[in-house]
């Protein structure tokens, strides 16, 4: 009923920390959702597995309001993108 609309994403060999937040943010901006939702993507970490790298991050949703401009409710969405170690860039 809701397919989910996808991008072009990076490869191993363009990748950068910065880019993959910056592909989230892409990804993200092609779903539905109201305006007063407001969200940011954090990278949490790196893990260096045996044939694999791991990259996990973060997105945060709340709705602030003038009353409270720091929400004490959001929602997360964790999102990992894995490459390889042993496929060419």
């Amino acid at each position: 009923e809701h397919p989910v609309k996808n991008i072009r994403w990076i490869t191993h060999g363009e990748f950068t920390v910065e880019g993959g937040r910056l592909h989230i943010e892409k990804f993200i901006s092609t779903w539905e959702f109201e305006d007063q939702w407001v969200h940011y993507t954090e990278f949490i970490e790196r893990k260096d597995l045996h044939h694999t790298f791991l990259y996990n991050y973060c997105v945060r949703w709340s709705v602030p309001t003038a009353r409270r401009p720091i929400p004490h409710i959001f929602a997360g969405v964790d999102f990992t993108i894995k490459f390889s170690k042993g496929k060419p860039p």
